[in-house]
């Protein structure tokens, strides 16, 4: 397999890269470039390396100059590459990733941009080795929490609620919308204890746009993101699942995915 791109011609097309990775730390990958009849291979370049294959520049320029969710079929394979390279470059180092599409039209090119982000590749690297990224989303059913704070507020005012079945029943609907005016305050605190909670067993912790999903009963209402050392992976979930079993019936569930290539704690990865 070539590991220099410099031995192999412009008029193959354009670079295209995956990520970086500590150099010496892998040489060759064991996945499907993103085009497959190219290899990948690796350029080293002092205590860095980039992680690279060619592709056809007019797959991304002429054919599809904005590869986006509107050519989902030509996306999605591509883009399952490129995480397939990525995730293979975990097994064997640290890694740097960079998103889906970042193409180099000559080795000139992609010399200078590692020769200007060296310090910050390199500097990032080394931040995360030793850890991966987990992804934490946090589900909210409103109306079981809405019912659960009810519950609770009802229970504590059970001696002042009257034996008139009409006024009880002005007093529970008063405590229910009680219950909903209270529901944004619980919400900030229980996700700023579970921040704090988790960030304790974290090496870093990111907080991501939180994309709305149409027609689901529950709502997204958290995406957050942990840099976890492999020491502290098992203490971590172990707490996750201690948060749902108390904060499942309260309508709040925290789904946790992973283990993902530290998009979130990579400088500039863009």
């Amino acid at each position: 397999m070539q590991n220099d791109p410099q031995a192999q011609p412009v008029s193959q097309g354009a670079l295209y890269l995956y990520c970086f990775v500590q150099a010496g730390r892998l040489e060759a990958i064991a996945a499907p470039a993103l085009d497959e009849r190219s290899d990948v291979f690796i350029y080293p370049w002092g205590e860095i390396a980039a992680v690279l294959s060619r592709v056809s520049s007019a797959s991304f320029t002429a054919e599809h100059p904005t590869p986006s969710t509107e050519d989902i079929a030509w996306l999605l394979p591509r883009a399952y590459r490129h995480e397939r390279v990525i995730e293979e470059a975990m097994r064997h180092s640290p890694v740097f990733p960079v998103r889906f599409g970042t193409l180099f039209s000559s080795r000139q090119s992609l010399q200078q941009e590692i020769s200007q982000r060296y310090a910050l590749i390199h500097r990032s690297l080394a931040a995360v080795a030793g850890r991966t990224e987990w992804a934490l989303k946090g589900q909210l059913d409103r109306g079981v929490a809405i019912q659960a704070l009810f519950s609770q507020q009802l229970a504590q005012q059970q001696q002042g609620l009257s034996s008139s079945p009409g006024m009880r029943h002005l007093q529970e609907q008063r405590i229910r919308r009680e219950a909903e005016q209270r529901l944004k305050l619980w919400l900030q605190s229980t996700c700023t204890d579970i921040a704090a909670q988790l960030a304790e067993l974290a090496d870093g912790f990111s907080q991501r746009k939180i994309l709305a999903v149409a027609e689901q009963q529950t709502e997204v209402i958290l995406n957050w993101a942990f840099l976890v050392t492999e020491s502290a992976t098992d203490a971590f979930h172990a707490h996750i699942a201690h948060l749902n079993q108390t904060l499942g019936p309260q309508g709040l569930t925290l789904q946790c995915t992973g283990p993902w290539p530290p998009y979130s704690f990579c400088e500039s990865s863009e």
